[in-house]
């Protein structure tokens, strides 16, 4: 068995991959998602052991492209994360068709046990492969915004508690050192008395004698595990204190025993001698560790809420604007000092601002937080845009609420992509009528065409007696006529199935040779009056396609009868053309007619098209048999294009699957051509 492990940890990838090679599955690994995807398309793997948070393209959107396609959403996805989980997190994975979400650590042979758990309940037909319960790329960027906004908030709340605390430290901090003298034997933190002239340790309390201490040590060997001074890792306190004959605070990285580094604040006191000179200096060190961590998520933290594009603020009970990011400065138009101290109020148009404001606060107040609340923002310049609004409320350790944080995203492509997608409805829903009407129509108008037609031939053959030349002309231009009106009625019902999704093709094996005999046949009698040779080259490996006979027939039709229309005076050449092309058959039908202008070659296949109303004049049409002949193409899997000399000629190429088209496939085309 086959599995793909997707991590961007190395170390992770490596031991995941030796325990599962060391049970007989054979691994693969991909950093990424867009690494996974480029792998599964080379070689499909039976099982995916995936991370949740990575670059470029995290474990949730990797499962949601895995599900949007039919040749890799029956692949079991596992996630296997150390990553904090929600139940919002959980909620999503299975939504997407996780078929597991395992939370390390875990014991090996467990994770073996699911994993096998998972291919021998696909192997069984147990349990189906999951489908997605999100649908579409809307509602899963929406869930997935959610998550992350939901997580933000959490953070902001965080980042509250966590300078509380830190403040808290830096007072304790303060206060160690005004009684640093006084409690030295009581400290729990590392304290030495260092001699100013060799650095050597003269005095330690007892948590600096825990650590590689011996009194006598130099104080570099004791602290950054060095045979030098640390001149050359940062500025050294001693040297500090000795130049500036004052305290000193300086942040190092110091070792214990066993040369686990840590973040330490070195603090260096001078103890002066008769002459007023540095003798010696106390030092005491702070591990700082974790609040270097602290300060690395709140400098992460408050980055990313300077620099998301969604407008971030805070306010007081009142309303007052507290805070102003970046985004709220590019969607709203005020500059953080326009805006501080201002009531929100002004950035919500007057006739709603009130109503909205009790509202929501009301729900804040109640509820502590909402989203994805719809409403409309005023610009600085005077522009209404249309935003969506998460909001939570802020509370103190009594869970007093001191203030508001709201995110505001503008969506105003959201709501023209709403609006657009609504007119394409609408106009889908009128071209669907415009198609049954003109079908409808043209019902009703074949059958008295067809009388018309009927008695015009009888009249030409003098069934009802003899005719003047006047009268010759008159029955001759009615039956043209009649002629020319039905071949329009024919090609508007052909175009107004195709359109309405209501044509259905009949696909069999069919005579490539033969089918194009056929079709030039209908054509001889007409070419020979317009002194055109007619020419075939065909492939003789094509032997037989899959497709429609009639429609191809048509197709052939439509395009050898305009070579001929299109021909010269003096007549011409009219060359078919077909061979393999890989897994399609090429066909081509080349004139040495009268050919295209260029900027007329994008107009071919369009409804009702003339290209030159002289030309329309001279040698007629309905302008539908190149639409018509293209949506046939289409309809077969195919595709048609058109190549044109101006003067010397044209040549039309269109390309069928050898197989015929797979069934889903042209369902979609029969929805297209609605």
């Amino acid at each position: 068995m086959k599995v793909l492990i997707v991590d961007d940890n190395k170390i992770n990838r490596m031991l995941l991959s030796k325990l599962l090679t060391s049970n007989k599955y054979k691994a693969e690994e991909a950093v990424n998602g867009i690494e996974a995807l480029e792998k599964i398309k080379k070689s499909k793997p039976d099982i995916i052991i995936s991370d949740v948070m990575m670059p470029r393209m995290d474990g949730f959107t990797l499962l949601r492209e895995l599900k949007k396609e039919n040749s890799t959403k029956d692949i079991p996805l596992v996630f296997y994360t150390s990553y904090y989980v929600s139940e919002k997190d959980r909620e999503l994975a299975f939504k997407l068709g996780a078929s597991r979400y395992i939370i390390r650590p875990i014991e090996p042979l467990e994770l073996l046990d699911e994993v096998a758990a998972v291919l021998t309940e696909y192997e069984a037909g147990l349990i189906k492969p999951a489908k997605s319960l999100i649908k579409t790329d809307e509602e899963y960027l929406k869930t997935y915004s959610e998550r992350i906004q939901k997580k933000l908030e959490e953070k902001i709340i965080e980042l509250e508690q966590e300078i509380t605390e830190r403040k808290k430290a830096e007072e304790q901090i303060v206060q160690q050192k005004e009684f640093l003298t006084n409690i030295f034997e009581s400290l729990t933190h590392p304290f030495y008395v260092i001699d100013a002239e060799n650095r050597t340790i003269v005095m330690a309390n007892p948590a600096a004698r825990r650590g590689p201490l011996a009194i006598g040590s130099k104080c570099y060997e004791v602290t950054h595990r060095s045979d030098k001074p640390c001149s050359d890792v940062g500025v050294c306190t001693l040297e500090e204190v000795k130049k500036t004959k004052k305290p000193a605070t300086l942040e190092h990285i110091h070792y214990d025993k066993d040369g686990n580094a840590a973040n330490v604040e070195v603090h260096g006191y001078p103890v002066f001698d008769k002459e007023g000179n540095v003798a010696q200096m106390i030092e005491y060190c702070l591990d700082i560790t974790e609040r270097k961590r602290a300060e690395k998520e709140i400098n992460l933290l408050a980055s990313i809420v300077k620099n998301i594009p969604e407008s971030v603020s805070t306010m007081d009970i009142k309303g007052n604007i507290l805070s102003w990011n970046e985004g709220a400065k590019k969607m709203l138009g005020y500059k953080k000092e326009e805006i501080l101290g201002r009531p929100i109020a002004i950035t919500i148009p007057e006739e709603i601002a009130q109503k909205e404001l009790d509202h929501c606060f009301g729900v804040l107040n109640k509820e502590g937080f909402f989203t994805g609340y719809e409403s409309v923002r005023l610009t600085k310049d005077g522009r209404i845009i249309p935003v969506e609004i998460t909001a939570v409320a802020l509370k103190d350790d009594k869970q007093n609420i001191t203030g508001y944080t709201s995110i505001i995203r503008d969506i105003t492509e959201r709501k023209k992509a709403e609006e657009m997608r609504l007119e394409k409805m609408r106009f889908e829903a009128m071209d669907k009528a415009k198609s049954e009407f003109l079908a409808n129509m043209s019902h009703e108008l074949r059958t008295p065409l067809n009388s018309i037609i009927g008695f015009s031939e009888l009249m030409q053959q003098g069934i009802s007696g003899g005719l003047n030349e006047k009268q010759k002309h008159f029955i001759n231009n009615i039956h043209s006529s009649g002629n020319f009106l039905l071949s329009l009625i024919n090609d508007i019902l052909d175009l107004s199935k195709i359109e309405a999704g209501k044509i259905d093709l009949v696909i069999e094996k069919m005579p490539v040779p033969t089918t194009i005999a056929e079709s030039l046949n209908l054509l001889k009698e007409k070419a020979m009056k317009h002194n055109i040779v007619l020419k075939t080259e065909l492939d003789p490996q094509l032997d037989f396609i899959l497709g429609d006979k009639q429609r191809f027939k048509q197709v052939m039709f439509n395009l050898l009868s305009n070579a001929v229309k299109f021909s010269k005076p003096e007549g011409g050449t009219v060359t078919i053309t077909a061979h393999k092309d890989g897994e399609m058959a090429k066909f081509s039908v080349a004139d040495t007619g009268i050919g295209i202008k260029e900027e007329n070659i994008g107009k071919l296949f369009r409804k009702f098209e003339q290209l030159e109303p002289d030309i329309a004049a001279r040698y007629g049409g309905t302008g539908l048999g190149l639409a018509i002949t293209k949506q046939l193409v289409e309809l077969h899997g195919g595709k048609i294009m058109a190549e044109s000399m101006f003067g010397e000629g044209s040549t039309f190429t269109f390309k069928l699957p050898i197989g015929g088209k797979k069934r889903e496939e042209n369902e979609k085309s029969i929805d297209r051509g609605r």
